[in-house]
């Protein structure tokens, strides 16, 4: 199966297993459609930070592993612009989630959780997740020579080892969701 391209949107057969599997499991919850409106609210920070950056999207991408802008002029942009990219989706979760707390009612209480959630995920300091790459851009800025790189790659390596450690103990006692989830990243690193 090859991916569908609508316009500059492009959906890799990846993207649509993960949904498929997303819809089979839900209890009837609603919760993926919050999670999807979360997600698209993080891809449109990201967006609107590339629009005021100047740079152009060529292309944004769906698949196995997330989502990812196609953004020809990034390599050209200041480190400051890269890291305000990176952090703009999350800043937008975490804005609807200040947001949602000040209203009233659980839809509102829940999808805050769901963007607070989506935030947090997103700031793990683990490539490919805007976390990591935020954490490679700002030790990169930061810390002289290789050292930006070194110390990113260890912090990276720690997050991800937290989390499998984490992930294998729940294993233990039958849940095996954060154990996915690791190995998901770290595939996606590969």
């Amino acid at each position: 199966m090859t991916a569908l391209t609508l316009g500059r949107l492009r959906i890799q057969p990846g993207f649509l297993l993960i949904l498929a599997l997303i819809l089979v499991y839900d209890s009837g919850s609603g919760l993926p459609v919050l999670l999807g409106l979360a997600g698209l609210c993080h891809e449109l920070g990201h967006l609107l930070a590339a629009r005021l950056l100047g740079l152009e999207v060529r292309q944004l991408r769906l698949g196995f592993f997330g989502a990812e802008l196609d953004l020809p002029g990034l390599a050209a942009c200041p480190w400051w612009g890269e890291a305000l990219l990176l952090a703009a989706g999350s800043g937008v979760n975490l804005a609807l989630a200040a947001l949602c707390c000040a209203l009233s009612g659980e839809t509102a209480h829940l999808f805050g959780a769901v963007n607070l959630l989506l935030a947090y995920f997103n700031l793990a300091p683990i490539p490919p997740l805007d976390g990591g790459r935020l954490l490679e851009v700002l030790a990169a800025r930061l810390l002289p020579g290789v050292w930006g790189l070194t110390v990113s790659d260890l912090i990276a390596g720690l997050a991800r080892g937290i989390l499998l450690g984490l992930g294998a103990a729940l294993a233990w006692k039958g849940n095996f969701s954060l154990l996915l989830l690791a190995l998901w990243l770290i595939l996606g690193q590969a």
